[in-house]
C-alpha cells in the first residue's frame, strides 16, 4: 500500500505541474487585481474609518449597544448554514475529475491524498476569514461606544473571521464524511437548520431598532461556536462580553479537537462523494462561465435531491 501510494501520488504529482503551475498564475492575477482595487478605493478610506470623525459618529440606532452581541453570533450561524449547504455539492476537500476518476479507484492510501488539500483548504478560509473579519472590526471600531483602538478592532475581528472560517471548513468536511446521511436525510435536517438560523436572525434584526436586554447579547454569545468567537469582538466594540477570554480558549479548544477530527476522517470520505461533487463542480463552473445560471443551479440540485 505504501509503495503503491508513494507511485500513484508521484504521477499525479508530474500530470498535474503544468495545471499548478496556470492555478498559480490565475491566483497571482487575480490577487493584483485585488491589490489594486484595494490601494484605490479601501486604503484611501481607512483613516476615516479609524479616526475619531469616522462614520460611527453620525450612526444613532436605539439599539447599536446591544446590537453586535446578538447580530454578530446570527451571521456567524448563518455562514456556517451556507458553508453546510455548500459542502453539499462540493465541499471543502475535493479533487478534480481526472484525479477522481483514476487516484480513487486505486489501491493507494486516501488519506494521504486528501490531507494536503485539507490543509490548504483550511489555511484559504483562516486567511480570507480573517482578512474579512479585520475589515468588520476597524468597520466597528469607528462606532462611538467603541473602547479599543484601531488595531485592537481589527485583531479581534480577525480572530472572529479566521475562526469562523475553520469552522465552515470543520462543518464542510463533516457533510462530506456523511455523505450517504445528508443523501438521505438532507431535506429534514435541512429544515432543522433554517430554524435554528431564523431563530438566531429574527432577535438580531429587532436589535438593530429596539434596545433590548443584556441576558439576551449574553445568551446568543453562549449559545454555541458561532457566539464564542466573536466574543472579543464584541468587547472591543463596546459591548458586554466579560467571558471573553474563556471563550477564546474555549473556541481553541474546540477548533483543536475538530482539527484532529477532520485529519483522521478526511481519508474515510466516500470515493462516490468526491466523484460526484468532481462532476458537479465542473458542470458548475462550465455553465457559470457561459453565463447559464439555470444550469448551474439544477446541476446543484440534481447532485442533493434530498437537500432541497
Amino acid at each position: 500500500m505504501d509503495v503503491t501510494t508513494r507511485a500513484a501520488l508521484g504521477h499525479l504529482r508530474e500530470a498535474g505541474r503544468a495545471r499548478r503551475r496556470a492555478r498559480r498564475r490565475d491566483a497571482a492575477t487575480a490577487g493584483y487585481a485585488l491589490a489594486i482595487l484595494a490601494a484605490f478605493l479601501v486604503v484611501p478610506r481607512l483613516p476615516m474609518v479609524a479616526g475619531d470623525t469616522g462614520w460611527g459618529a453620525a450612526v444613532d440606532l436605539p439599539g447599536l449597544t446591544t446590537a453586535p452581541a446578538v447580530a454578530l453570533p446570527a451571521l456567524g450561524a448563518a455562514l456556517l448554514l451556507l458553508a453546510v449547504r455548500d459542502a453539499a455539492w462540493r465541499g471543502p476537500v475535493g479533487v478534480d475529475q481526472a484525479t477522481a476518476c483514476w487516484a480513487l479507484p486505486q489501491p493507494l492510501d486516501r488519506r494521504r491524498l486528501l490531507l494536503p488539500r485539507l490543509v490548504a483548504a483550511g489555511l484559504r478560509a483562516a486567511l480570507v476569514g480573517a482578512l474579512l473579519g479585520a475589515a468588520a472590526g476597524l468597520v466597528l471600531g469607528a462606532l462611538p461606544e467603541a473602547t479599543a483602538g484601531a488595531v485592537a478592532a481589527a485583531a479581534a475581528g480577525a480572530w472572529a473571521g479566521g475562526t469562523l472560517g475553520l469552522g465552515c471548513v470543520v462543518v464542510g468536511v463533516a457533510v462530506e464524511r456523511h455523505d450517504r446521511v445528508v443523501l438521505r436525510a438532507g431535506r429534514r435536517l435541512f429544515r432543522v437548520t433554517w430554524a435554528v438560523v431564523v431563530a438566531l436572525t429574527v432577535p438580531a434584526v429587532c436589535a438593530l431598532f429596539v434596545e433590548l436586554p443584556a441576558w439576551a447579547g449574553q445568551l446568543m454569545l453562549v449559545s454555541g461556536p458561532w457566539g464564542w468567537g466573536v466574543q472579543p469582538l464584541v468587547a472591543v466594540t463596546g459591548g458586554s462580553a466579560p467571558l471573553w477570554i474563556p471563550a477564546v480558549l474555549a473556541q481553541t479548544a474546540a477548533l483543536a479537537v475538530a482539527g484532529v477530527w477532520c485529519a483522521r476522517e478526511v481519508g474515510r470520505i466516500p470515493g462516490e462523494a468526491l466523484r460526484r461533487r468532481a462532476r458537479v463542480a465542473e458542470s458548475v463552473a462550465a455553465s457559470v462561465f457561459s453565463l447559464d445560471l439555470r444550469g448551474a443551479g439544477r446541476a446543484i440540485r440534481a447532485a442533493h435531491p434530498g437537500g432541497g
